[in-house]
């Protein structure tokens, strides 16, 4: 996949946006969440999320990119995400530890 432009009717797999955030592929993911409107929270690869893979290749701007915007689960209020991002379990975990 060399560009992506906006209204593309190119659709990607989950596993293939996986991998482009493991190795920093800015342009794949940017195409997959805007156009697509695909979830960073999918796990597609041994259970792991989009999260997760940035987290583990290190590529910083991705992981700012996947965190830059406001998700919603549905059935739940509006700041539902927002609020419980930083709730901790029994153990002292957060969700963000989680994500890996």
């Amino acid at each position: 996949m060399d560009e992506f432009t906006e209204g593309s009717d190119e659709i990607i797999d989950a596993r293939i946006v996986y991998w482009a955030c493991g190795r920093g592929d800015i342009k794949t993911v940017r195409h997959a969440i805007r156009f697509q409107k695909m979830s960073p929270s999918i796990k597609c690869y041994k259970k792991r999320s989009f999260f997760s893979a940035a987290m583990e290749g290190g590529h910083q701007e991705v992981l700012e990119y996947l965190l830059s915007f406001k998700y919603r689960v549905a059935g739940k209020p509006a700041d539902y995400v927002e609020n419980s991002i930083l709730d901790q379990g029994n153990q002292g975990n957060t969700p963000l530890h989680f994500g890996y």
